[in-house]
């Protein structure tokens, strides 16, 4: 064989056939840069408010009854308080008492709709950028399905006779 059929041969095998392309057409064709997606991260934070402790309510209801008020009366309060103040809560009648750190008793009197029985759970509601539970804004959900939105926050003082 002479050295040009060498060469000729050499670049036949070279140069890639029909089917040859195929294949690598398919290889380019799998290989697509990915879809770039936007992703929106929210956060969300729910703050627990857990039914309150047998000694808080012991404190307020059950006190010798020489020292026990006789009754409570409301006081008017600011339209917020800072819900990492808040101890625990309990239903009374048509409304929900908030045991504080500092020992005060609020009570937030909820929408006419609302039953303050569904909280004998505790309730949860969601954190806002202030901190603070506040009437006419802020809702809250029970552990058994209810949301109720607070339409009033009181200060409860002990009266005696």
């Amino acid at each position: 064989m002479n050295s040009f059929a060498a060469i000729v041969a050499v670049l036949a095998l070279a140069v890639p056939g029909p089917s040859d392309v195929d294949a690598f057409g398919d290889f380019r064709g799998s290989y697509r840069p990915e879809v770039q997606n936007q992703i929106q991260i929210e956060q969300r934070v729910i703050i627990r408010l857990v039914p309150s402790p047998p000694a808080m309510r012991r404190e307020v209801f059950d006190a010798p009854r020489a020292e026990r008020p006789v009754r409570y009366k409301e006081k008017k309060l600011s339209r917020c308080v800072p819900i990492d103040q808040i101890d625990g809560i309990a239903p009374l009648q048509n409304r929900l008492l908030l045991f504080m750190h500092d020992h005060r008793l609020l009570s937030a009197t909820l929408e006419r709709v609302c039953d303050p029985d569904a909280f004998y759970l505790g309730a949860s509601v969601e954190r806002n950028a202030d901190g603070r539970l506040c009437s006419g804004r802020d809702m809250l959900r029970s552990r058994t399905g209810a949301s109720c939105q607070i339409s009033r926050i009181n200060r409860l003082v002990a009266l005696k006779d």
